[in-house]
Protein backbone atom coordinates (compact mmCIF):
# COMPACT_ATOMS: atom_id res chain seq x y z
CA UNK A 1 0.00 0.00 0.00
CA UNK A 2 1.44 3.27 -0.64
CA UNK A 3 2.88 5.37 2.47
CA UNK A 4 0.16 8.26 3.22
CA UNK A 5 -3.05 6.58 1.15
CA UNK A 6 -5.71 5.99 4.02
CA UNK A 7 -6.64 9.46 3.78
CA UNK A 8 -7.24 9.09 -0.38
CA UNK A 9 -8.85 5.86 0.14
CA UNK A 10 -11.21 6.87 2.66
CA UNK A 11 -12.23 10.24 0.59
CA UNK A 12 -12.93 7.91 -2.64
CA UNK A 13 -15.27 5.49 -0.54
CA UNK A 14 -16.92 8.59 0.51
CA UNK A 15 -16.86 10.21 -2.62
CA UNK A 16 -18.15 7.52 -4.81
CA UNK A 17 -19.58 5.11 -2.39
CA UNK A 18 -17.05 1.82 -3.01
CA UNK A 19 -13.45 0.92 -2.27
CA UNK A 20 -10.39 2.03 -4.86
CA UNK A 21 -7.62 0.42 -5.80
CA UNK A 22 -4.48 2.43 -5.90
CA UNK A 23 -1.65 3.44 -9.00
CA UNK A 24 0.96 5.52 -8.56
CA UNK A 25 3.26 7.08 -11.53
CA UNK A 26 6.71 8.52 -10.70
CA UNK A 27 7.12 11.85 -12.53
CA UNK A 28 10.18 12.59 -14.79
CA UNK A 29 12.27 15.02 -16.38
CA UNK A 30 14.67 14.56 -19.24
CA UNK A 31 18.28 15.73 -18.84
CA UNK A 32 19.32 15.78 -21.87
CA UNK A 33 17.31 15.97 -25.12
CA UNK A 34 13.64 16.80 -25.31
CA UNK A 35 11.84 16.12 -28.75
CA UNK A 36 14.98 14.24 -29.79
CA UNK A 37 14.39 10.55 -29.22
CA UNK A 38 12.02 10.12 -31.77
CA UNK A 39 14.46 12.04 -33.79
CA UNK A 40 17.49 9.58 -33.07
CA UNK A 41 18.88 12.02 -30.80
CA UNK A 42 20.02 10.97 -27.14
CA UNK A 43 17.96 11.29 -24.06
CA UNK A 44 18.33 10.38 -19.85
CA UNK A 45 14.95 10.04 -18.82
CA UNK A 46 14.60 9.57 -14.95
CA UNK A 47 12.09 9.42 -12.06
CA UNK A 48 11.74 12.45 -9.46
CA UNK A 49 10.46 12.31 -6.72
CA UNK A 50 6.68 13.49 -7.07
CA UNK A 51 4.42 11.31 -8.50
CA UNK A 52 0.71 11.23 -9.52
CA UNK A 53 -1.43 9.10 -7.56
CA UNK A 54 -4.64 7.31 -9.23
CA UNK A 55 -7.56 5.92 -7.06
CA UNK A 56 -9.95 3.46 -9.08
CA UNK A 57 -12.72 1.44 -9.25
CA UNK A 58 -14.50 -0.06 -12.30
CA UNK A 59 -18.41 0.33 -12.98
CA UNK A 60 -20.50 -1.01 -15.18
CA UNK A 61 -22.31 2.68 -15.88
CA UNK A 62 -21.86 4.28 -19.53
CA UNK A 63 -20.53 7.41 -17.65
CA UNK A 64 -16.78 7.71 -16.44
CA UNK A 65 -16.41 10.33 -13.60
CA UNK A 66 -13.28 11.73 -12.35
CA UNK A 67 -12.68 13.95 -9.48
CA UNK A 68 -9.11 16.31 -9.16
CA UNK A 69 -8.34 16.43 -4.98
CA UNK A 70 -5.77 19.41 -6.01
CA UNK A 71 -8.34 20.81 -7.78
CA UNK A 72 -11.72 20.23 -6.17
CA UNK A 73 -13.60 19.54 -9.22
CA UNK A 74 -15.19 16.48 -10.86
CA UNK A 75 -15.54 15.39 -15.04
CA UNK A 76 -17.71 13.57 -16.06
CA UNK A 77 -17.67 11.48 -19.42
CA UNK A 78 -18.81 8.55 -21.83
CA UNK A 79 -15.48 6.54 -22.81
CA UNK A 80 -17.91 5.28 -25.68
CA UNK A 81 -18.92 8.42 -27.34
CA UNK A 82 -15.97 9.97 -30.04
CA UNK A 83 -13.59 11.98 -28.01
CA UNK A 84 -14.11 15.71 -27.72
CA UNK A 85 -12.68 18.75 -25.47
CA UNK A 86 -14.75 19.36 -22.33
CA UNK A 87 -15.05 20.97 -18.94
CA UNK A 88 -12.76 20.73 -17.13
CA UNK A 89 -10.09 20.97 -19.43
CA UNK A 90 -7.74 18.82 -16.55
CA UNK A 91 -9.55 16.11 -17.75
CA UNK A 92 -8.83 16.69 -21.44
CA UNK A 93 -6.13 14.00 -20.91
CA UNK A 94 -7.77 11.08 -19.57
CA UNK A 95 -10.76 11.54 -21.87
CA UNK A 96 -7.87 11.18 -24.60
CA UNK A 97 -7.09 8.11 -23.11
Amino acid sequence: MLKNSLPLLNEFRARFGTSASLYRAPGRVNLIGEHTDYNDGFVLPMAIERWTVLAAHPISSEQSRLHSTALGSTARFDPARPIQRGEPHWADYARGV
